[in-house]
């Protein structure tokens, strides 16, 4: 009971996998899958944020952006394969 009671004070946590289609002549095309968490299950969010991006590097999807955010907003850790960063000016 008094695990529970702490975890009330815990932030959540996701992970977000923003896939961007490039095609010429048509606008950025952009996808967004987020997997949340409970409070308090980095442990468990962590875990699937690693196989994604296992998995992503192994079928060398591009580009691909990986983060696990705590909370709203708050980004703990990212991982980009491919040119993201040049696709995200092209909008």
């Amino acid at each position: 009971m008094l695990k529970a009671f702490f975890n009330l004070f815990k932030p959540t946590y996701s992970v977000v996998v923003t896939t961007y289609h490039v095609i010429p002549g048509f606008p950025l095309n952009k996808n967004l899958h987020r997997h949340d968490f409970e409070k308090g299950k980095y442990d468990e969010a962590k875990a699937f944020y690693d196989k994604a991006v296992k998995k992503t590097g192994e079928i060398k999807l591009a580009p691909v952006e990986i983060n696990l955010l705590k909370g709203k907003k708050t980004i703990m850790e990212s991982q980009k394969f491919g040119p993201v960063d040049q696709v995200k000016k092209l909008k």
